[in-house]
């Protein structure tokens, strides 16, 4: 088992399949490993010219939790939810979604609502989720998003706004 320190120099590795090994790993540890060092190297592999180091930096930026709910993780993660890969897209927004209230800021917001009309099924669905997770910084823009994604042609992004619409509803009934 490696450590720490000789995963964050993996992240550098020449060999791709090291740099994701060891955004894995990483991401594995939760949030336990969200130590500055960690989400920079982090947040620096998610520029990575090779688009799993990027997809695989953006889960494991979201593994960190809250902690790694930082602006520049925030704004990597909001530059990956535009990457041209759909993979890379979703696990973005997935991150987006976990880090949920305390990384909401209205860019977040807006670029879940962008996303939400993505060509992909998987970014639809992973938006229609991540908005859900907004909790009370849920806009009236957004439900209305929702609405429209629970008639999406797509079963599983319906799934993911119904459910985000129940789970809203939930949150705002207790508040």
């Amino acid at each position: 088992m490696k450590t720490i320190n000789e995963l964050l120099k993996a992240c550098e590795s020449m060999d791709r399949s090291e740099r994701i090994e060891s955004a894995l790993a990483l991401g594995e540890l939760g949030e336990k490993a969200a130590t500055p060092e960690v989400i920079q190297a982090l947040v620096k592999l998610s520029g990575d010219e090779d688009r799993s180091a990027r997809r695989y930096s953006a889960w494991a930026l979201g593994n960190l939790g809250e902690k790694a709910a930082t602006p520049e993780v925030i704004q990597a993660l909001i530059k990956l939810a535009e990457d041209q890969y759909e993979w890379v897209r979703k696990f973005a927004v997935d991150a987006l979604g976990i880090l949920g209230e305390k990384a909401t800021t209205p860019e977040v917001i807006q670029t879940l609502v962008k996303l939400s009309g993505d060509k992909g099924r998987l970014v639809r669905g992973s938006s229609a989720w991540a908005l859900g997770e907004l909790g009370e910084k849920a806009t009236p823009e957004v439900i209305q998003v929702l609405i429209k994604l629970s008639g999406d042609k797509d079963e599983w992004v319906r799934w993911n706004a119904t459910e985000s619409l129940g789970y809203l509803g939930e949150k705002n009934e207790t508040n």
